[in-house]
């Protein structure tokens, strides 16, 4: 197994000099995501920018920001409804000629919110710069912030009324960490000492499942897509919305798009920086690194590699990292036990039979049973399946659900399984209109 010196070596270099996102560069990314509200359900026509770029969320609440520059940038999203603002932001890492994806905010209303504020120091009082906060709470996403050079910090848009846990980190520092209620309009200062890190020989993480997932071309192209396919996907496995979540950052993707998801029990400790993920395309290895995760929270993570092909199956490991990684003995557990996943070939539909309705699709390579999900919208977030078939194995079926509303415009897709639900292919989002 090829340790992460190389790799964390890499995400160092991306962050340097970066200063929270205030420098400017000619290296330019893209950023994407979805903008919710505090019950999870998509926010059109919000305002995103960050530095000078800006963009508006499609029905679906997604949204894509265009040449912004590479480093760690503060997104931040506002609407206005009826007389009253809502506004939240997040952090997201750019690196150029790339798209950073699901890059997710909560919109709070202003006259809810609460923030925390306050300074990272050591034992001996020395300021620490580039300090991570991350907090997470109820089921909104997590929202984090980065001490600028006087190791000050501010986490805005917090909901009120919910408990957060709270944690600072630091490399070669031992983390501090607590619980927090906040009231409406409340700004708490929360100062953290970060400890003298010791060098403990941290456990493995314990591996929970992998799942993989294979998308049409169309979920890579358009933001209103890929709002969809990340809405089926939470519909199909809720334990996958609310996982603490660290994601890779997108890469160059094949025409076909697959994802392998890994879930984990997180390792309770205040001297853990992060994690190691290894990847095989054998049990037995060799493991080679595939990415540095610098969160101590997070029990996620979605491999997007481009080097993932259908048909293939592919084997995970992770190491826990101390705060000393790399330069202790200990700085990185043993690894863990080895999860995998297999993906399945891409899913195309037919068109439909429409006396009586009858849904048809091509055989996906590998999946061995099919349902179909119709909606009365285009599926994104908040938007559920009026009617789930039954699984079947054939490549057509007829519909089954309650009485369609004459000349209305409906939307379905296909999902093809394997492997009992681990492994997944979804068809493109289709249409069709009743009697027409």
């Amino acid at each position: 197994m090829r340790r992460l010196v190389p790799l964390l070596l890499v995400a160092a270099f991306a962050l340097a000099g970066c200063g929270g996102g205030s420098g400017t560069t000619n290296r330019v990314g893209q950023i994407a995501g979805n903008v919710t509200d505090a019950n999870g359900d998509p926010v059109r026509d919000a305002l995103v920018r960050t530095g000078s770029r800006q963009a508006f969320t499609n029905p679906s609440g997604a949204f894509l920001l265009d040449e912004v520059p590479e480093g760690q940038v503060v997104v931040r999203a506002e609407i206005t409804q009826d007389g009253v603002r809502f506004s939240g932001q997040n952090v997201a890492q750019v690196f150029a000629g790339e798209r950073t994806k699901s890059v997710n905010l909560a919109v709070v209303r202003d006259s809810l919110q609460a923030a925390v504020r306050g300074a990272v120091t050591t034992r001996a009082g020395d300021r620490v710069k580039g300090a991570k906060v991350f907090a997470i709470g109820g089921g909104l996403s997590s929202a984090m912030a980065i001490t600028d050079s006087d190791g000050r910090y501010r986490l805005d848009g917090l909901q009120s009324g919910i408990e957060y846990y709270i944690i600072a980190s630091a490399p070669t520092f031992a983390s501090d960490d607590a619980f927090a209620t906040l009231t409406a309009g409340e700004v708490r200062t929360l100062n953290w000492v970060l400890g003298n890190g010791g060098d403990p020989l941290l456990p493995p993480p314990t591996m929970r499942e992998a799942v993989s997932w294979t998308t049409p071309p169309s979920a890579t192209r358009q933001p209103n897509k890929q709002a969809a396919f990340e809405a089926i996907k939470n519909l199909i496995r809720p334990d996958r919305a609310y996982a603490r979540r660290a994601r890779s950052d997108s890469r160059v993707m094949p025409d076909v798009f697959h994802e392998i998801d890994l879930y984990w029990a997180y390792v309770d400790s205040l001297n853990l920086l992060g994690y190691g993920v290894y990847r095989s395309g054998a049990a037995a290895g060799p493991f080679t690194a595939v990415d540095y995760l610098r969160d101590p929270l997070a029990e996620f993570y979605a491999d997007f590699s481009d080097e993932l092909r259908a048909g293939s199956r592919y084997y995970y490991r992770l190491t826990s990292l101390n705060t000393q990684y790399p330069d202790s003995r200990n700085g990185e557990s043993d690894p863990s036990s080895v999860l995998s996943g297999r993906l399945l070939g891409e899913l195309v539909l037919r068109s439909p039979d429409t006396g009586p309705l009858s849904f048809r699709w091509q055989p996906a390579q590998g999946a061995e049973t099919y349902k179909v999900y119709v909606f009365n919208r285009y599926p994104g977030v908040g938007v559920t399946p009026f009617w789930v078939s039954s699984p079947t194995t054939s490549n057509s079926l007829a519909y089954a659900g309650p009485s369609l509303e004459f000349g209305k415009a409906y939307y379905y897709i296909v999902l093809g399984q394997a492997d009992g639900g681990a492994a997944n292919t979804l068809s493109d989002v289709d249409m069709f209109v009743n009697g027409g």
